[in-house]
């Protein structure tokens, strides 16, 4: 005789406490990452107040629109971990070249036009980045490791693992081998884009004397120190935004000083930024993250006013230095 089944009516199903944890966290996270508490804290106070229609993403966006101009750079705005976080990534716009004003003040004042180009890559570095031959070395110095090429990159083209070499002999050495390394760019332009650089008072000081010369720089007189203030406002980003960055310059404008096509400078970069973009990274230049309570929203109004104002006056500046070069006669081929 068969066995009769044992009925399951009325027993209540096992609930692991794991399953009931895992729950909880799961409603505590969208508690927390709710956008309406962050978002609409920030509607007619920080940004515009954009109006009631709409989603709450959309109505965002619109006040965001409404609030700033992003020409040269990207906003984008992420819910992460409780905050928003608003990050400001710079367009790649491409090279101007110089070297008709670098033939022409170099014979006046060599420091000149290095402390020009200097002044604008300090001012414009948060927001939409000039990068010149100073900030070129920079970029070489930290995409081709000094360290890397005296521990590894030597020692295995020598196939001596035990190698021990200071980085000045690893420098020189791949100076011999044609192997690049971090003062390439430093080797193959005038010393003063690097070193003994001008504060911008001095700057603006030698640039009075000279604009008999070339007058076509004269804006450049108000223009550098409102880049500077508009720079100066920005606030000093919390360890958590600071986390967030990409802390090697992406120039949204080179400028180069060559004028040739064999310009190691502009290859170093180029290079830089295809390895870049290939691996995929993200390099926002600056970064406001915006919680509860208004945690943020006083860093979050100084950058939304003033990296518009930064990324104006940078271009402003590249536009006269742009102008001035080409007001000048080709120099002299020797």
């Amino acid at each position: 005789m068969p066995r009769a089944v044992p009925s399951l009516a009325g027993v209540r199903p096992l609930v692991l406490q794991a399953d009931l944890d895992a729950a909880e966290r799961m409603y505590e996270e969208g508690l927390r990452n709710d956008p309406d508490p962050l978002v609409t804290p920030l509607l007619g106070a920080v940004l515009p107040d954009p109006g009631p229609d709409g989603p709450l993403d959309q109505r965002l966006q619109r006040a965001l629109t409404a609030a700033l101009r992003t020409d040269g750079w990207t906003l984008t705005v992420q819910n992460e971990d409780g905050h928003l976080h608003f990050r400001g990534e710079t367009d790649v716009s491409g090279m101007v070249d110089l070297h008709r004003l670098h033939a022409a003040l170099w014979p006046v004042d060599r420091h000149l036009l290095p402390g020009l180009l200097f002044a604008l890559e300090v001012g414009s570095s948060r927001v939409t980045p000039v990068v010149g031959p100073h900030g070129a070395s920079v970029i070489c110095d930290q995409y081709f490791s000094t360290e890397a090429l005296a521990d590894y990159t030597l020692p295995e083209r020598f196939d001596r693992p035990d190698l021990v070499l200071t980085e000045r002999d690893a420098v020189r050495a791949a100076r011999r081998l044609g192997i690049p390394h971090g003062q390439q760019v430093q080797d193959a332009l005038p010393w003063p884009y690097f070193r003994e650089l001008l504060s911008l008072e001095d700057t603006l000081a030698r640039l009075e004397q000279v604009l008999p010369r070339v007058p076509a720089l004269g804006p450049l007189l108000t223009l550098l120190p409102e880049l500077r203030a508009a720079d100066d406002a920005f606030l000093h980003p919390t360890d958590d935004e600071w986390s967030d960055l990409f802390h090697d310059p992406i120039p949204h404008t080179f400028l180069t000083v060559t004028g040739g096509d064999d310009d190691l400078s502009l290859d170093t970069v180029n290079e830089f930024l295809q390895n870049h973009w290939e691996c995929g990274n993200v390099s926002p230049q600056w970064c406001v993250q915006v919680g509860r309570d208004g945690e943020g929203h006083d860093r979050l109004a100084a950058y939304l006013e003033h990296a518009p104002r930064i990324a104006e006056l940078a271009a402003q500046c590249v536009g006269v230095l742009n102008l001035a070069n080409r007001s000048l006669p080709a120099p002299k081929r020797t």
